[in-house]
């Protein structure tokens, strides 16, 4: 996981995007700073500001788990 800046303006924040792989588990999410994009089963480890899902298992697996952060997902916003 690479930090990056988004250089629109001079006002740009960090902007985290974190997936699924082993490499995330070397970096403490909880001290990122800026804003955190979460894909799939992050949830089970992390709340990020927004949880990204696709798959409809995953998705339904995030409805059912009682998740109460910010999701976004290929059918429905919750």
């Amino acid at each position: 996981m690479k930090a990056s800046k988004l250089n629109t303006s001079p006002n740009t924040t960090d902007v985290w995007i974190i997936g699924n792989g082993p490499s995330r588990k070397k970096w403490n999410l909880k001290e990122l700073d800026g804003t955190t994009y979460g894909c799939n089963v992050l949830h089970r480890d992390f709340s990020p500001d927004i949880l990204l899902a696709v798959d409809p298992g995953v998705i339904f697996e995030i409805v059912n788990s009682g998740y109460k952060g910010q999701c976004r997902f290929s059918d429905w916003n919750l």
